[in-house]
């Protein structure tokens, strides 16, 4: 699956990502490990309307080559605001001839059931995940009940992992593109963007529409 004119580069995957969980210029907190997970960083950005390059210190990161990067769908400030639906469906590595690796079918069929659902803002193979990006028409609180409730319909609805109970939406991140996937067993690639549409952006209601189409289609 490709974008609209094509596979995005790097450069347009990190700042389509960056954009599509912008509210405004409010800040922006990303979380840094190493690919063994021994060491931790955040990194707190903004992101200007129109910026059309990725920003310095995230680019040295990524340069790094160890970094495992992922944002946050909720913005450092306060109160917290979202600007995107987020689904993930995890499959954990398989132990194939003495090491781990990824399950390759299962991660494409996971990214098949995500684009079908509703066409995707941003589609990530996230190595161990396939992860959907539906952007919303306005940014809302993340305290607000109904972005709650649209993730956990969609994770519903599409096999995605739930949110477990008595968590928020703050919770949720999305890895970004270009920095390094962490798995049992060591290194094992980067994290790619395989679809990237800004102009795809939805209002709650509409993705409420497409629960309720999915769960009707559902019925016997």
């Amino acid at each position: 699956m490709a974008g609209p004119a094509g596979p995005p580069t790097l450069s347009a995957s990190v700042r389509g990502l960056l954009a599509a969980l912008r509210c405004g210029d409010d800040a922006m907190l990303l979380r840094a490990r190493t690919r063994h997970g021994v060491g931790e960083r955040t990194l707190r950005i903004t992101l200007p309307p129109g910026v059309a390059w990725i920003p310095g210190p995230l680019l040295e990161l990524l340069e790094e080559d160890r970094w495992s990067i992922t944002v946050p769908i909720a913005t450092a400030e306060t109160p917290a605001r979202v600007a995107a639906v987020v689904a993930i469906i995890d499959r954990p590595p398989v132990y194939l001839d003495g090491r781990w690796v990824f399950d390759e079918p299962g991660i494409a069929a996971a990214l098949r059931v995500l684009a079908a659902f509703l066409e995707p803002s941003v589609l990530i193979n996230a190595g161990g995940a396939g992860v959907a990006v539906w952007m919303l028409a306005e940014p809302i609180s993340a305290r607000d009940v109904r972005v709650l409730q649209l993730h956990r319909d969609v994770a519903r609805v599409t096999g995605a992992t739930a949110l477990p109970e008595g968590a928020s939406v703050e919770d949720l991140a999305v890895p970004l593109p270009g920095s390094v996937v962490r798995e049992l067993g060591g290194y094992s690639g980067y994290v790619d963007c395989l679809w990237l549409d800004p102009a795809a952006r939805y209002t709650v209601e509409e993705i409420e529409a497409a629960i309720a189409a999915r769960k009707e289609s559902a019925r016997p």
